[in-house]
């Protein structure tokens, strides 16, 4: 009996020491979750602060690595096209895939003019995943991998696509994917032509879907700023798009939805005038 009960008691104070230890475990984690979400948010909030200012900045020279062996710069890229386009991505990116072939396309159709370079700057990739990557995917525009040779474009996500113009100057940037290549070749072909003079472009991509996700086709929205009165309607997948030579910022209202959806009145969102990206509208 005597024995039974001290091998009970030592058996709770092992479980209590545990529960103990699950608990501090649980607090520290806990504290290291909420010190990590705010070095990523101010660091988030510090990188956006600096692509809003991107555009229409001289871009430094920079060089990257390619998959072929050799080494590419803006200037060499630069002293044979009229512009270039550079993708930020990484090989284990979704989106990054999904635009791929889009850009294929444009490049197949512009690349004497457009010289297209795609580098991957994230430590889970090497310059050999990145040659097996374009092999595989079959693409043929240039890709290489630098881990700190393109500073001076900031990226917060992946893909991320600056367009420089033939002085070296930003004329765009876009945070996130491109839904078709007729977009990318929309964004890309202002910047061609012997008539060319400095411009910026900005492409507006919305997106109309509930919280839970169904997208929802057939929505008129309204797009209002000083400059610009448009209206649109969302395709099959939920999506509008408009692109402009003039960024501003752009307010947003619904006009009408298809069926039962419902939207708030007055404006649901208002678009960044410098960095492009989706704009989500939440209908219910």
């Amino acid at each position: 009996m005597n024995t039974e009960k001290k091998k009970g008691g030592i058996g709770r104070i092992v479980l209590r020491v545990f529960l103990v230890l699950l608990l501090l475990l649980a607090v520290g984690a806990g504290v290291l979750y909420v010190r990590f979400r705010k070095a990523y948010k101010e660091y988030t909030e510090e990188a956006t602060q600096s692509m809003n200012t991107i555009v229409g900045k001289q871009s430094p020279d920079f060089s990257v690595p390619l998959t072929d062996g050799t080494t590419v710069t803006l200037s060499d890229l630069l002293a044979d096209h009229e512009v270039v386009v550079l993708n930020v991505f990484a090989t284990w990116c979704g989106p990054c895939e999904r635009e791929f072939p889009e850009m294929e396309k444009v490049y197949e159709e512009y690349g004497d003019k457009a010289a297209f370079l795609a580098v991957s700057r994230d430590p889970l990739d090497t310059l050999e995943d990145i040659a097996a990557y374009k092999e595989s995917h079959g693409l043929t525009f240039p890709m290489g991998y630098t881990a700190d040779g393109l500073d001076f474009f900031v990226t917060t996500s992946y893909p991320t696509t600056f367009v420089i113009d033939r002085n070296g100057v930003v004329g765009f940037c876009q945070m996130g994917y491109f839904a078709n290549g007729d977009l990318i070749e929309q964004v890309v072909t202002p910047f061609m032509g012997d008539d060319y003079e400095q411009t910026k472009v900005a492409l507006y991509s919305l997106i109309v879907l509930t919280k839970e996700g169904t997208l929802v086709p057939g929505a008129e929205l309204a797009l209002q700023s000083d400059s610009v009165e448009e209206v649109l309607t969302t395709n099959e997948n939920g999506e509008a798009f408009y692109i402009t030579q003039n960024p501003e910022a752009i307010d947003i209202t619904v006009l009408s939805l298809p069926g039962n959806y419902k939207a708030e009145e007055g404006t649901v969102a208002t678009t960044s005038g410098t960095i492009s990206t989706w704009t989500p509208i939440y209908v219910e």
